[in-house]
Protein backbone atom coordinates (compact mmCIF):
# COMPACT_ATOMS: atom_id res chain seq x y z
CA UNK A 1 0.00 0.00 0.00
CA UNK A 2 2.59 2.13 0.98
CA UNK A 3 4.72 1.37 -2.22
CA UNK A 4 1.88 2.04 -4.15
CA UNK A 5 0.78 5.34 -3.00
CA UNK A 6 4.53 6.71 -3.87
CA UNK A 7 4.34 5.27 -7.09
CA UNK A 8 1.23 7.16 -7.84
CA UNK A 9 2.62 10.38 -6.42
CA UNK A 10 5.93 9.76 -8.67
CA UNK A 11 3.46 9.17 -11.75
CA UNK A 12 1.93 12.59 -11.38
CA UNK A 13 1.15 14.39 -14.59
CA UNK A 14 4.09 17.15 -14.99
CA UNK A 15 1.63 19.89 -14.47
CA UNK A 16 0.60 21.44 -11.15
CA UNK A 17 -1.75 23.90 -10.25
CA UNK A 18 -0.89 25.58 -13.12
CA UNK A 19 3.07 25.09 -13.30
CA UNK A 20 4.61 23.23 -15.71
CA UNK A 21 7.45 21.05 -15.62
CA UNK A 22 9.38 20.83 -18.71
CA UNK A 23 11.36 17.49 -18.71
CA UNK A 24 13.44 16.25 -22.21
CA UNK A 25 13.78 13.02 -23.25
CA UNK A 26 16.79 11.66 -21.27
CA UNK A 27 15.29 12.80 -18.15
CA UNK A 28 11.93 11.68 -18.50
CA UNK A 29 13.71 7.80 -19.04
CA UNK A 30 15.07 8.30 -14.95
CA UNK A 31 11.31 9.04 -14.18
CA UNK A 32 9.95 5.17 -13.45
CA UNK A 33 12.90 4.64 -11.40
CA UNK A 34 12.35 7.66 -8.82
CA UNK A 35 10.09 5.48 -7.23
CA UNK A 36 12.17 2.96 -6.25
CA UNK A 37 14.78 5.10 -5.21
CA UNK A 38 12.20 6.94 -2.45
CA UNK A 39 11.41 3.31 -1.38
CA UNK A 40 15.30 2.58 -1.39
CA UNK A 41 15.71 5.58 1.26
CA UNK A 42 12.42 5.08 2.99
CA UNK A 43 13.82 1.73 3.95
CA UNK A 44 17.22 3.01 4.89
CA UNK A 45 15.84 5.85 7.07
CA UNK A 46 13.28 3.39 8.90
CA UNK A 47 16.07 0.39 9.12
CA UNK A 48 18.43 3.46 10.79
CA UNK A 49 15.64 4.45 13.03
CA UNK A 50 15.01 1.32 14.57
CA UNK A 51 18.60 -0.59 14.66
CA UNK A 52 19.93 0.43 18.37
CA UNK A 53 22.56 2.04 19.15
CA UNK A 54 25.15 -0.45 19.67
CA UNK A 55 27.50 2.25 22.48
CA UNK A 56 25.09 2.00 24.14
CA UNK A 57 24.96 -1.98 25.19
CA UNK A 58 28.26 -1.17 25.47
CA UNK A 59 29.38 -2.60 29.16
CA UNK A 60 29.97 0.12 31.52
CA UNK A 61 33.63 -0.57 33.17
CA UNK A 62 34.26 -1.01 36.90
CA UNK A 63 35.69 1.81 37.88
CA UNK A 64 35.32 3.72 41.20
CA UNK A 65 33.55 7.18 40.75
CA UNK A 66 34.13 7.93 44.27
CA UNK A 67 36.21 6.82 47.54
CA UNK A 68 36.54 7.62 51.25
CA UNK A 69 39.27 7.61 53.37
CA UNK A 70 39.47 6.27 56.66
CA UNK A 71 35.31 6.55 57.14
CA UNK A 72 32.76 6.15 60.10
CA UNK A 73 29.20 6.46 60.23
CA UNK A 74 27.19 6.36 62.97
CA UNK A 75 23.19 5.36 63.17
CA UNK A 76 20.76 6.89 65.88
CA UNK A 77 17.44 5.89 66.63
CA UNK A 78 14.82 8.41 67.23
CA UNK A 79 15.43 9.28 70.76
CA UNK A 80 19.14 9.94 70.15
CA UNK A 81 21.01 6.68 71.15
CA UNK A 82 23.37 5.25 69.49
CA UNK A 83 22.55 2.05 67.54
CA UNK A 84 25.28 1.07 65.66
CA UNK A 85 28.52 2.23 63.94
CA UNK A 86 30.09 1.15 60.33
CA UNK A 87 33.95 2.03 60.54
CA UNK A 88 36.89 1.41 57.76
CA UNK A 89 39.96 2.37 56.38
CA UNK A 90 38.57 2.99 52.70
CA UNK A 91 35.26 2.77 51.10
CA UNK A 92 34.93 2.66 47.04
CA UNK A 93 31.84 2.89 45.32
CA UNK A 94 31.28 1.61 41.72
CA UNK A 95 28.84 2.59 39.46
CA UNK A 96 28.19 -0.28 37.01
CA UNK A 97 26.93 -2.41 40.04
CA UNK A 98 25.83 0.06 42.41
CA UNK A 99 28.26 -1.57 44.92
CA UNK A 100 30.63 -0.45 47.69
CA UNK A 101 33.27 -2.19 49.12
CA UNK A 102 34.69 -1.23 51.97
CA UNK A 103 38.44 -2.43 53.32
CA UNK A 104 38.82 -3.59 56.62
CA UNK A 105 35.04 -2.69 57.69
CA UNK A 106 34.17 -2.89 61.62
CA UNK A 107 30.40 -2.62 62.53
CA UNK A 108 29.63 -2.13 66.37
CA UNK A 109 25.92 -2.58 67.72
CA UNK A 110 25.42 -0.49 71.31
CA UNK A 111 22.46 -3.09 72.03
CA UNK A 112 23.93 -4.25 75.45
CA UNK A 113 25.79 -6.89 75.72
CA UNK A 114 27.78 -5.00 72.91
CA UNK A 115 28.49 -6.69 69.71
CA UNK A 116 31.49 -5.98 67.61
CA UNK A 117 32.27 -7.38 64.10
CA UNK A 118 35.31 -7.20 61.98
CA UNK A 119 36.68 -8.19 58.37
CA UNK A 120 39.04 -7.95 56.08
CA UNK A 121 36.64 -6.81 53.23
CA UNK A 122 33.08 -5.94 53.34
CA UNK A 123 30.37 -5.11 50.00
CA UNK A 124 27.48 -3.30 50.85
CA UNK A 125 24.60 -4.45 47.82
CA UNK A 126 23.03 -1.85 45.97
CA UNK A 127 19.98 -1.44 48.21
CA UNK A 128 21.73 -0.53 51.27
CA UNK A 129 20.70 -3.31 53.28
CA UNK A 130 22.64 -6.04 53.85
CA UNK A 131 26.99 -5.96 54.38
CA UNK A 132 28.90 -8.94 53.08
CA UNK A 133 31.76 -9.44 55.31
CA UNK A 134 34.12 -11.82 54.07
CA UNK A 135 38.21 -13.11 55.14
CA UNK A 136 39.20 -13.37 58.65
CA UNK A 137 35.79 -12.56 60.38
CA UNK A 138 35.64 -11.71 63.78
CA UNK A 139 32.37 -11.49 65.71
CA UNK A 140 33.18 -10.29 69.50
CA UNK A 141 30.25 -9.65 71.96
CA UNK A 142 30.63 -8.76 75.54
CA UNK A 143 30.09 -11.04 78.35
CA UNK A 144 26.72 -10.47 80.08
CA UNK A 145 26.12 -10.44 83.74
CA UNK A 146 29.63 -10.53 84.64
CA UNK A 147 30.00 -13.61 82.09
CA UNK A 148 33.23 -14.48 79.50
CA UNK A 149 32.79 -12.73 76.36
CA UNK A 150 32.34 -14.91 73.10
CA UNK A 151 34.44 -14.49 69.60
CA UNK A 152 33.43 -17.00 67.12
CA UNK A 153 35.60 -16.69 63.47
CA UNK A 154 34.78 -17.57 60.06
CA UNK A 155 35.24 -16.52 56.04
CA UNK A 156 32.07 -15.09 54.81
CA UNK A 157 28.97 -13.48 56.83
CA UNK A 158 25.84 -11.28 55.85
CA UNK A 159 25.05 -8.51 58.43
CA UNK A 160 21.42 -6.90 58.05
CA UNK A 161 22.44 -4.06 60.13
CA UNK A 162 18.51 -2.42 59.91
CA UNK A 163 17.05 -5.72 61.82
CA UNK A 164 20.88 -6.56 63.78
CA UNK A 165 20.65 -10.05 62.29
CA UNK A 166 23.50 -11.84 60.70
CA UNK A 167 23.99 -14.88 59.30
CA UNK A 168 26.90 -17.05 59.14
CA UNK A 169 27.37 -18.79 55.21
CA UNK A 170 30.90 -21.09 56.26
CA UNK A 171 32.15 -23.26 59.05
CA UNK A 172 32.75 -21.31 62.26
CA UNK A 173 34.40 -21.51 65.33
CA UNK A 174 32.59 -19.98 68.21
CA UNK A 175 35.10 -19.70 71.69
CA UNK A 176 34.17 -18.53 75.24
CA UNK A 177 36.87 -18.75 77.92
CA UNK A 178 38.19 -22.74 77.62
CA UNK A 179 34.88 -23.77 75.77
CA UNK A 180 34.39 -24.06 71.80
CA UNK A 181 31.89 -24.87 69.54
CA UNK A 182 32.21 -25.86 65.56
CA UNK A 183 29.43 -25.75 63.13
CA UNK A 184 29.37 -25.01 59.39
CA UNK A 185 26.63 -22.22 59.25
CA UNK A 186 24.89 -19.99 62.28
CA UNK A 187 22.18 -17.22 62.14
CA UNK A 188 22.09 -15.01 65.40
CA UNK A 189 19.15 -12.13 66.30
CA UNK A 190 21.37 -9.34 68.14
CA UNK A 191 18.30 -8.01 69.61
CA UNK A 192 17.05 -11.38 71.09
CA UNK A 193 19.74 -13.07 71.67
CA UNK A 194 19.30 -16.09 70.09
CA UNK A 195 21.96 -18.11 67.84
CA UNK A 196 20.82 -21.15 65.67
CA UNK A 197 24.14 -22.96 64.91
CA UNK A 198 23.64 -25.69 61.59
CA UNK A 199 24.99 -29.11 62.11
CA UNK A 200 27.28 -30.58 61.82
CA UNK A 201 27.89 -29.45 65.37
CA UNK A 202 31.29 -30.01 67.49
CA UNK A 203 31.11 -28.53 71.05
CA UNK A 204 34.15 -29.41 74.08
CA UNK A 205 32.56 -27.31 77.01
CA UNK A 206 34.69 -26.38 79.87
CA UNK A 207 33.30 -26.26 83.34
CA UNK A 208 34.57 -23.16 85.39
CA UNK A 209 33.72 -24.49 88.67
CA UNK A 210 34.34 -28.01 88.63
CA UNK A 211 32.08 -30.27 91.54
Amino acid sequence: MLVRSICTICSAPKSFDGIHLKMNQRSSNYWPYIPLLLIAGLSFWLNSSVAPDTHDNDPLRHDADYWVDNFSVKRFDRDGRPLNTLSGQKMTHFPDDDTTLITNPKVTFFRQPTLQLSAALGQIGNDGKEITLTNNVLIHRDGSAGGLPMEMRTQRMVLFPEIEELRVTSNLTITQGKSVVSGSAMNLNNKTGISVLNGPVTATFHRANPL
